[in-house]
């Protein structure tokens, strides 16, 4: 079974240290949101040995915020953000209104999101350091591939493990951000696939009870909390 693999090598531990990681990444990101916000721009950071990359714009058609981020590996040098060939690198991606920073009563929403984004990812870091296999990008998803894609360990393990970081920082139950990120990849999929509602309900519910899985070996403590 590969969650008892998985978790049985010490090696792939630090649950902890990637909480705490992710937690002053998305610090050293707000931080910079604050100063610079008013305008477009990107900015590159280098830490525990991992690029992080953030590119931010602003979207006057856009309600509030957005925060969608990617692990990658570059194939290239990439000398604008100090990324050698085959170093791997996190981008974070954020998008504001561009009334979003006379709203302070909306800044901790966006700071708990990139926290929570940043985590994901330096999710699928840990597991490409333990070279775990890896699927298809987000971007080639099908209606053929979109079982698969959300089924695969590597996405099972970041968005189970997402869904528990955020129900630990906003101290709710963790069955409630299990369906707010199932309902996420609900609406996203109906955006992309041509699948029925009934269909893709069938597979939510698969990937639902894969993650319960996991985190039942991962975080057993979530259900008592």
């Amino acid at each position: 079974m590969w969650l008892k693999r998985s978790f049985e090598s010490k090696k792939y531990g630090g649950y902890n240290q990637i909480d705490a990681l992710a937690n002053s990444i998305g610090r050293t990101i707000f931080d910079l949101l604050k100063r610079k916000g008013t305008s477009p721009f990107y900015e590159s950071f280098r830490v525990n040995n991992l690029n992080i990359v953030l590119v931010y714009d602003i979207d006057a058609t856009q309600s509030d915020f957005t925060v969608p981020g990617a692990f990658r590996v570059s194939s290239i040098d990439v000398s604008e953000v100090g990324i050698k060939s085959h170093e791997p690198y996190i981008v974070i991606n954020v998008t504001c209104n561009k009334d979003f920073w006379s709203l302070q009563n909306r800044w901790e929403d966006l700071n708990f999101e990139i926290k929570n984004t940043v985590r994901h990812e330096l999710e699928h870091s840990n597991q490409y350091k333990h070279k775990m296999d890896f699927g298809k990008n987000i971007s080639s998803i099908t209606n053929e591939n979109f079982k698969d894609y959300y089924l695969s360990e590597h996405e099972i393990a970041s968005w189970a493990s997402a869904a528990y970081f955020s129900a630990t920082k906003k101290r709710v139950p963790i069955e409630q951000e299990i369906e707010k990120k199932l309902g996420e990849i609900f609406l996203y999929a109906k955006k992309r696939v041509s699948l029925s509602e009934s269909a893709l309900w069938q597979i939510i519910q698969q990937i639902r009870d894969k993650w319960i899985e996991y985190i039942y070996y991962r975080y057993p403590e979530a259900w008592t909390k």
